[in-house]
């Protein structure tokens, strides 16, 4: 009852949003947010891992609701992403098995990207990443059975593929197929996260177009760059409520870019690493690793995709031989970057990664 009451706070919240956006843009004011939509989306819980078959009980609804707005071409990025649309989304419902997984609410930014487009149909993509509040989580006595969700509080990672059909100049209708991810990176045992797939259908409508700005000249970047960026965090051991142990790495990375958006680079890791609980002999150990890298630019953000292997495993700890990274990069001045990133290994979070780097070249 606590988790429907929420939702229907927010939607009433969003509502009156909705509500006072569209009296500014009739009244002639500017605003940023010039369309609003909704969405119902019909999933159910992927088992990405054997242990998992038990959560994946019925098939359930997602609501979703959004505001967004089309980037009007002040910066250089939004020509080359044929100005993408930026906003908010609003996910809450049911996990298909309210006694163990209970029911989820998740906040968002995104990032919406046009691949096709016709006079009256369109496909697009759109990249979400924030915060998800799940009512049920793991407790040794009371949801024991709750082995993929440790923590009430979690990351959500949404990704969809819109297909848009442009039915009147103001309103659109929506479907399309989604992927969503609950984690909460492993601060917390157990942690063997949500997949959520999904298809879905919705209607969106325009509150007011943007005025398009002419292009802006972009700077000229360097095509190959250099890199090194060292991070910390902690991982939660195993069994749950057992502790926490340090993780350390530093990341240096030579990239080359393949286009005005993209970079492909190759790198080198060490990691430093306090053994989780019960984990070797107690002693810290040390990996090294040599990563293939994909970079998508956005201006001074970037999207960062690492898949690597260990070189060298002197103490035999690791139990893996590959490891895979994703995250944000934010260039924080002309040289400066701030990193945020999840180091795991397939589906299996390891830690997540908070660091400073800077461009060496």
């Amino acid at each position: 009852m606590d988790m429907i009451r929420i939702c229907m706070r927010s939607l009433v919240v969003f509502m009156l949003l909705v509500a006072s956006i569209s009296n500014s843009q009739a009244s002639g004011g500017n605003r940023f947010f010039g369309e609003a939509s909704v969405k119902i989306h019909g999933g159910y819980v992927l088992p990405h891992d054997k242990q998992m078959h038990h959560l994946s009980v019925d098939n359930f609804l997602l609501y979703q609701v959004s505001l967004s707005g089309q980037t009007r071409g002040n910066k250089a990025w939004h020509h080359l992403y044929n100005h993408p649309y930026l906003g908010f989304d609003l996910l809450f419902g049911g996990l298909g098995y309210d006694e163990v997984l209970g029911r989820a609410l998740a906040f968002f930014p995104h990032i919406r990207t046009g691949l096709l487009h016709t006079s009256s149909l369109s496909l697009e993509l759109k990249h979400g990443l924030g915060l998800a509040y799940l009512t049920r989580s793991y407790h040794p006595v009371n949801n024991e059975e709750n082995i993929a969700i440790g923590s009430a509080m979690n990351i959500a990672v949404h990704s969809s593929l819109n297909l848009n059909w442009q039915f009147t100049p103001e309103w659109r209708l929506l479907a399309g197929l989604s992927l969503t991810h609950f984690s909460n990176g492993k601060i917390e045992t157990p942690n063997k996260g949500l997949n959520i797939p999904s298809a879905h259908l919705g209607i969106a409508h325009h509150f007011s177009k943007p005025e398009l700005l002419p292009q802006s000249p972009a700077s000229e970047k360097p095509q190959i760059e250099w890199l090194a960026i060292a991070a910390g965090g902690f991982t939660a051991s195993y069994p749950p409520g057992s502790g926490r142990s340090a993780r350390c790495s530093f990341t240096t990375t030579w990239n080359y870019a393949v286009s005005k958006k993209h970079k492909l680079g190759l790198g080198y890791d060490f990691f430093f690493s306090y053994p989780e609980k019960g984990e070797g002999n107690g002693n810290p150990f040390i990996n090294h690793g040599l990563h293939f890298s994909f970079q998508q630019d956005y201006s001074r953000m970037a999207v960062v995709l690492h898949n690597g292997v260990y070189l060298w495993d002197p103490a035999g700890e690791r139990q893996y031989f590959y490891y895979h990274r994703a995250g944000l990069r934010y260039r924080a001045g002309e040289r400066l970057i701030v990193n945020l990133s999840l180091k795991t290994h397939l589906f299996q979070a390891e830690f997540i990664e908070w660091g400073v780097g800077y461009i060496l070249w």
